[in-house]
């Protein structure tokens, strides 16, 4: 089970963004079932929380990008939404 694999690196980053002083996070993962479930995870424990892929129009994804810069969004969980790999 995918969720049972990451709940241990979920765990860890609730207890990070606990204690630091940042007012918004931008964390990458590695694929779009991921972003998800750590958005949903991370909402279930208080932190506002979307998630970013390329399934996600532009134009939606700057209201989210906004919503981090303004606050209203504490953390960002972005898969790679374009480009080429390296």
């Amino acid at each position: 089970m995918r969720w049972f694999q990451n709940a241990t690196k979920i765990g860890a980053l609730a207890r990070v963004l606990a204690v630091t002083d940042a007012q918004a996070a931008l964390v990458f993962v590695r694929t779009r079932a991921t972003a998800e479930d750590l958005a949903i995870e991370l909402g279930t424990r208080g932190v506002a929380t979307a998630a970013l892929s390329g399934d996600v129009v532009q134009k939606e994804r700057e209201k989210l990008v906004a919503r981090l810069r303004n606050g209203t969004l504490d953390v960002l969980a972005s898969h790679r939404c374009g480009g080429t790999r390296a």
